[in-house]
């Protein structure tokens, strides 16, 4: 997990807070993107419903993240809407759980993970 400064991201100037997991503790700290692994779930509330949505342990419900793929550059915005992944970000690299159909934007679901780039679009 990195978290990385870009100079003209096109992200509002109030939004240059994420989130890191540092020595167990939420930590804020300066971050307008951040680079890990996105893997997809299906939660039990949006068993196949085609939203664009995510879990994450990052950002609060309803943040609004752009999440784009590192290898072909592809993106898709969603909304946070669930807490997740399951296990500490860190642990397995892991920073954001996507839904199927974000996941599919972005990636085959046969792949599993995809190296990401997530950016904070709006947060409530």
């Amino acid at each position: 997990m990195e978290c990385r400064n870009h100079g003209g991201s096109g992200l509002r100037s109030d939004m240059k807070w994420g989130f890191t997991l540092a020595l167990g503790l939420m930590a804020a700290m300066p971050c307008n993107a951040l680079d890990g692994l996105a893997s997809w779930f299906v939660p039990h509330h949006a068993i196949r419903d085609g939203k664009m949505t995510c879990a994450s342990r990052l950002w609060p419900k309803n943040t609004v993240l752009r999440v784009t793929e590192r290898h072909n550059g592809l993106s898709v915005v969603v909304v946070v809407d669930d807490w997740g992944p399951g296990r500490a970000p860190t642990a397995n690299g892991v920073i954001i759980d996507l839904s199927p159909a974000a996941f599919e934007v972005l990636a085959g679901l046969e792949l599993g993970h995809a190296e990401v780039t997530v950016e904070v679009v709006d947060i409530p």
